[in-house]
């Protein structure tokens, strides 16, 4: 019987290859490219593009440059101004109109600084500046138009025409509203400092025309209203004054009777308050009329708009700043841009 060497015929097992697990890298193919770039990946590509991300910024900005360069000079003209107050006579006849149930416009509303910077901005003014002529010197030469002629705004028709002036003088106005001041300011910028000047004095007169309208067609209402209650007023006080005439007549010896006292007190009270009612109403139609006809401004101007002595500043250093940011933003996408395109 032969005994078996256990060193020499010892059982090895073989490795086992799953036939599921997919291998680290396929034959002819490279390893799995990873999904997010790396900041050298990134280095990279702005190194490999570096032709366009530095030249697109600098040709963006000198364009931006030399376009400011050639456009026309702007001059602006800057102006203040300060609503009155609320006359309080006025005030007053609102107020005596309220206890009759009648509400009348005391002028509050119309006197906040937002009120008429909601004015200078409305369609109704700006129209009114586009449709105004204006005259001015220029190098020796005079220019007269609108400012549809002067915007050189294009149009087959003439509200075509009036609308884009209507558009750029929106663009050339500004108005704001002072709070801790109280005044209104506004500023208008064009090609020509004359210009800009006649815009926004034009816009001021334009502004207290508006009010002096409106406070005259106040006043009118005011007129009618209070002239019709004089003749009541007066009507009522006469007949007050015929109560307290019957009643002294038919009672001479009434001081001896307190209830006859008491009666007599009150028809004098009564009499007492239609008179200065009255009296009242008389002189806030007077002055109702007056104020009907009165064409005195109702603005005050802080600073009246004056010819500009030189354009506005160019700021060409912000802009060439602001272009080379922007270019070279551009520039950098354009350069990742070629990069993710297929290459045949």
């Amino acid at each position: 019987m032969r005994r078996v060497d256990d060193t020499t015929h010892s059982f090895q097992p073989k490795p086992v290859v799953s036939v599921n697990q997919p291998s680290s890298e396929t034959p002819g193919r490279g390893p799995a490219p990873t999904s997010e770039p790396s900041l050298a990946d990134l280095v990279e590509v702005i190194r490999r593009n570096r032709r366009l991300v530095v030249r697109l910024p600098l040709a963006i900005a000198l364009t931006v440059v030399a376009v400011l360069l050639l456009l026309p000079r702007r001059y602006e003209s800057a102006a203040s101004f300060m609503p009155q107050n609320v006359d309080p006579k006025n005030a007053r006849i609102a107020g005596l109109a309220a206890q009759f149930g009648v509400m009348l416009p005391s002028g509050d509303a119309g006197q906040s600084l937002g009120f008429y910077v909601e004015l200078v901005r409305s369609r109704t003014l700006l129209r009114s500046l586009v449709e105004s002529r204006y005259t001015f010197q220029v190098d020796g030469e005079e220019r007269s138009g609108t400012l549809m002629d002067f915007f050189n705004v294009a149009g087959r028709t003439e509200p075509l025409r009036r609308e884009a002036a209507l558009k750029k003088l929106k663009r050339a106005m500004q108005a704001n509203a002072d709070a801790t001041a109280g005044v209104v300011k506004i500023a208008v910028r064009t090609r020509w400092a004359p210009l800009s000047q006649q815009v926004a004095q034009r816009a001021l007169d334009l502004v207290s025309d508006f009010n002096l309208r409106r406070r005259q067609s106040q006043a009118s209402a005011e007129r009618a209203f209070v002239g019709g209650r004089v003749s009541e007023a007066k009507a009522e006080l006469d007949s007050a004054g015929t109560r307290l005439r019957v009643f002294l007549e038919r009672n001479r010896d009434y001081r001896h009777s307190p209830l006859l006292t008491y009666e007599f007190e009150r028809l004098s009270r009564d009499l007492h308050t239609r008179q200065q009612l009255f009296e009242s109403l008389a002189q806030a139609f007077d002055q109702a009329r007056i104020d009907e006809v009165r064409d005195t401004p109702v603005i005050t101007v802080v600073d009246p708009p004056d010819v500009a002595a030189k354009p506005l500043p160019l700021n060409l250093l912000l802009s060439a700043v602001l272009a080379l940011t922007i270019g070279t933003v551009v520039a950098i996408s354009l350069a990742f841009a070629r990069e993710m395109l297929p290459r045949k």
